[in-house]
């Protein structure tokens, strides 16, 4: 049987007008930046920036960008594609637009892409009271899970934020990350959907063997009432929940 093909955008109802906030960790930017190629392919003006801080991307990921801090204050662009606002805190690092300037130039996109946390490019993470850094207007929050955690020992190597982790999942160093620590950190009050708004969806990402996909089916199961899709943004395929609607 050959299952359809389902864009990520399909897959997380993305639409027109869309405020999009990515959390979570293990493959939060490049699931970002598939998001904005499917975008500029549907013809669409996307507007990438973050709330908290994310690496400068390199000059083929952007078709512009602007980082003096205002966010294309005096040229808003016309064409469809990727476009990149920020102000540079290093040479390879960058804070977002302030909020007020946020929502004043949203209208003028078609979708606006927002990594909202970080991770330390650590797979897992738990979070501080202040995290993450989601806007009112959000209507999409996207909370990303490395499916591949399973099974691995919980150290400072793979958890960001060790302490908090352990508050929230109860697992300690040494202990093997399973499925039900997964769980526990993605509906916990404090977890993964902490100061979310909009529409939560769980994306699984890095399904990329046999196993891979067994762990994820046994994840969702335990996630009975949250939208779960799962995939591999390195592979470039997405599997929808089946309880969105999707239109094609």
């Amino acid at each position: 049987m050959i299952l359809p093909h389902f864009s990520f955008i399909q897959a997380f109802g993305l639409r027109k007008g869309g405020v999009a906030c990515i959390v979570g960790a293990g493959g939060k930017t490049s699931l970002l930046f598939q998001l904005a190629v499917e975008a500029r392919a549907q013809g669409w003006k996307t507007l990438v920036s973050t709330t908290t801080k994310m690496c400068i991307p390199g000059c083929d990921e952007f078709d512009d960008i602007d980082l003096d801090g205002c966010g294309f204050l005096d040229d808003i662009p016309q064409q469809p594609g990727i476009y990149v606002a920020g102000r540079p805190v290093s040479l390879s690092k960058m804070r977002g637009i302030s909020e007020a300037d946020f929502l004043l130039k949203s209208p003028y996109f078609d979708l606006v892409l927002l990594e909202a946390d970080g991770a330390a490019k650590k797979p897992l993470k738990g979070w501080l009271d202040t995290e993450p850094v989601i806007p009112a207007c959000t209507t999409h929050t996207i909370g990303v899970v490395d499916i591949q955690t399973l099974g691995k020992r919980v150290n400072e190597d793979l958890v960001h934020r060790l302490d908090c982790f352990s508050k929230l999942t109860g697992a300690k160093t040494g202990d093997k990350v399973s499925a039900f620590s997964l769980k526990k950190l993605i509906v916990h009050k404090k977890g993964l959907f902490f100061h979310a708004s909009g529409q939560k969806i769980v994306y699984l990402n890095k399904v990329e063997s046999i196993q891979n996909q067994h762990d994820a089916e046994l994840l969702k199961s335990l996630l009975p009432g949250l939208l779960v899709c799962s995939g591999s943004v390195k592979l470039k395929n997405i599997q929808p929940d089946i309880n969105f609607v999707i239109e094609t």
